[in-house]
């Protein structure tokens, strides 16, 4: 398999403390509410727009968000931190706001999952590519040389990262927001 090869031991660390962080961010989510986060009016109208309109607002907005992880290096991987930690906690207000207002959870879980799957590991991978992008740039300060390895890794969580999170804008357009929405 493809991901346990890329995976050495301290990327397999990064990308489970990432991992790690979400999970904690979803939880004070869930019971902390902060909920100060401007409503995008853009996402409001996304079910009034054609396919291809929707499938294109959600890939830039989902491609963006993986190339600030992975470009994590230009901010010494505080960029990675930064979006694992809005992502996680802005889920888990979702869901903690939905069931304050009694949508059933299967119902959150049906709309989410199908896409959110694939999105949520092409995020953590995006950041976990952000962060050994970081390390390898320490190196580099360091006088150290990196391995051909080391940058064939990199790339491969990229693209590892960039196909999950268009798959899930395929998921999330022609699928979860077709037949649920």
């Amino acid at each position: 398999m493809l991901v346990p090869k890329i995976l050495n031991n301290y990327t397999t660390k990064i990308f489970l403390l990432f991992m790690a962080l979400w999970f904690a961010c979803f939880c004070l989510g869930l019971f902390i509410d902060l909920d100060t986060m401007p409503v995008n009016n853009q996402e409001k109208n996304i079910l009034h727009t054609n396919t291809s309109e929707v499938f294109f607002l959600l890939f830039k907005n989902n491609i963006s968000i993986v190339l600030f992880n992975t470009i994590g290096l230009a901010s010494f991987g505080i960029s990675c931190f930064v979006s694992i930690i809005i992502n996680g906690y802005s889920f888990g207000l979702l869901i903690s706001n939905s069931l304050k207002t009694n949508l059933p959870i299967y119902l959150l879980l049906k709309n989410t999952l199908p896409h959110g799957i694939f999105e949520l590991f092409g995020l953590w991978i995006s950041a976990t590519a952000g962060f050994h992008g970081t390390l390898l740039f320490g190196k580099v300060l360091r006088s150290k040389l990196i391995s051909e390895v080391e940058i064939s890794t990199y790339l491969k969580l990229v693209a590892i990262s960039l196909f999950l999170t268009i798959l899930s804008v395929f998921i999330e357009t022609y699928y979860t927001i077709a037949h649920f929405l």
